[in-house]
């Protein structure tokens, strides 16, 4: 049986794949497949989403940069809310001092 290799070469890339002829013989390999990607929330890239390539960037000294920057700024914003609970307390103290006064509890 002689059937017909499809390549890239030979398919239209706007032919949807159950649309094609079922006579050639197709073979999977031939078609560009994209690689999964692993997203990097501290450097903000993509990488290849393997072993070797996330160890390699993991172990980089950009990386641990920004890891280290993204957990101090997490641990600044902590104290930064923290301080201005402490400071809405007080000054609703002394709101409540200045008018004690002129608003008498029943």
């Amino acid at each position: 049986m002689g059937g017909v290799l499809l390549t890239s070469h030979h398919v239209s890339p706007s032919l949807p794949f159950h649309l094609l002829p079922e006579s050639p013989q197709i073979l999977m390999s031939e078609y560009w497949v994209s690689n999964k990607k692993y997203y990097c929330t501290y450097c903000k890239i993509y990488i290849a989403d393997d072993a070797p390539s996330r160890q390699q960037h993991e172990g980089g000294l950009r990386h641990q940069g920004n890891k280290e920057r993204f957990v101090r700024g997490l641990y600044k914003t902590s104290e930064k809310r923290k301080h201005d609970l402490e400071e809405e307390k007080r000054e609703m103290m002394r709101i409540d001092q200045v008018s004690k006064p002129f608003y008498p509890r029943v």
